[in-house]
């Protein structure tokens, strides 16, 4: 009985997170945006004003592609959690080929807000040793390195759920791209962000209800 209350209480939690999934925060989903499109709105600020992202640059190969590469955020509450989702697409530009190019920018969370937890994940096109490597780096100065994570042949880092860590309220997220002689096609950087201090109880359900809402949910991608 207890079970079927469970799996009845976290099969409502999704459905209400999926019917509340039209009024989260997007941009450059509905209206496709380019990192020259972020570059000339400047800081983009999410729809209930607690995380800003602020464009960083560009290096390597990637320079001058501001206009090729597309940009996809994305953001979903669920249990009181916020989880994001940056995404850049390079299908535009034929898919990245190259190595070495590198895309950062920074995350800073408003009010009580804290970035808790990290996730990266790729599409590329025949996972035969595409790596993207994520590294975050710590405030104040965003100069001090905390977690790199590691996207090889398309496969999530980690493969399930979050890499956890202490709060932190700006960070510096890079990623970095090795084709090597294949082609990437998309890249995800996710986050989750609470209040503090929330129980960890709380996180845990948020959890568990972002894998049911993932399953259920068509991967963003601007192809």
């Amino acid at each position: 009985m207890k079970t079927a209350l469970s799996a009845a209480i976290l099969a409502g939690a999704l459905l209400a997170s999926q019917g509340a999934y039209a009024g989260d925060w997007e941009w450059g989903i509905t209206i496709p945006k380019t990192i020259s499109n972020w570059m000339s709105e400047g800081p983009i600020v999410d729809g209930d004003n607690d995380m800003r992202f602020t464009w960083g640059g560009l290096s390597g190969d990637l320079i001058g592609r501001e206009s090729d590469i597309g940009v996809q955020m994305r953001e979903v509450e669920i249990g009181g959690e916020d989880f994001y989702t940056i995404g850049f697409d390079f299908n535009a530009m034929g898919g990245y080929r190259g190595n070495g190019g590198d895309i950062w920018y920074t995350m800073d969370a408003f009010a009580n807000e804290r970035i808790y937890s990290a996730r990266l994940d790729t599409d590329v096109a025949a996972g035969v040793g595409e790596i993207v490597r994520e590294d975050l780096y710590n405030s104040p100065g965003l100069d001090t390195k905390f977690l790199t994570l590691i996207s090889e042949n398309g496969k999530p880092d980690p493969e399930d759920g979050h890499f956890h860590f202490g709060g932190k309220v700006s960070i510096k997220v890079e990623n970095t791209l090795f084709a090597n002689g294949s082609i990437i096609d998309h890249l995800d950087n996710e986050f989750d962000t609470v209040p503090e201090p929330m129980p960890l109880s709380l996180i845990a359900l948020g959890f568990v209800l972002l894998n049911l809402f993932r399953r259920n949910s068509v991967k963003v991608s601007a192809s």
